[in-house]
Formats: structure tokens, sequence, C-alpha cells
């Protein structure tokens, strides 16, 4: 797995997929996540080396604009990122209803912004 960084932005890729990011000071916003094969683990390795990069860059925020379907709520959910404002919980709360795991719901945004605070578990 490879990071790159580019002034204020960067990625997060291997040969399966990638994550490309843009740096704020003191947080990190995701703006596309790619994947050759979904439900793989791929995007969570990624992840999971973006916000190891975030910490040893003492960056503690993560937003990410997600597409409001279940398939992208529930990757982003259990990874640990929550609804960055609350009355996009009843939104999210109705799209995890849904049985099709792909459909996208109409959002006023076209999206649900969600973000996650990061902690140094390495103490």
């Amino acid at each position: 797995m490879d990071i790159r960084i580019y002034k204020e932005s960067g990625t997060v890729a291997s040969e399966l997929g990638k994550i490309e990011f843009v740096i704020d000071e003191d947080c990190i916003s995701i703006f596309r996540i790619s994947v050759l094969k979904k439900r793989c683990g791929t995007g969570s390795n990624l992840l999971q080396k973006l916000e190891e990069f975030a910490i040893k860059k003492n960056i503690r925020k993560i937003i990410v604009p997600v597409t409001p379907s279940k398939l992208a709520l529930s990757f982003w959910l259990k990874a640990g990122y929550h609804y960055a404002f609350p009355e996009e919980t009843i939104i999210g709360n109705e799209i995890l209803k849904e049985e099709n795991m792909e459909k996208i719901r109409n959002t006023d945004s076209g999206i649900i912004l969600l973000e996650k605070t990061l902690e140094d578990n390495c103490e």
C-alpha cells in the first residue's frame, strides 16, 4: 500500500483500489474511494492506512461525504464514522432499512456527511 501527498491532496492506493483526499490543517476530507471489488476488505484496509497516516501527522479528524445508499452508509458506520449533523441521522436510519443495498436516496445535498475523531491508541 502506498501513500502519496501532493501539497494539500493525497492518495492511499493499492493494486485493488484507492482513497483520494485533501488535507486542511487539522482535518482530512475524503473525496473519493474506489475499489475493484466491493465487500472484500480493500476499502477497510485503505481506510485503516489513511487513519494511521493521519494520526502520525497529528490530524485527528476525517470527514467524508457519503453516497446516501445502504451499502455506503453501512461501510462508513461500521468503520466508526458518525453523522456530522444530527438531522441526517433520521435519513440515514431510513436508508439502512432499505432492502436494496445500492439504491441511492435523494437528499437535499446529494450526500450524507460523516466524520470520525481519531485517537492515538499507541500510547
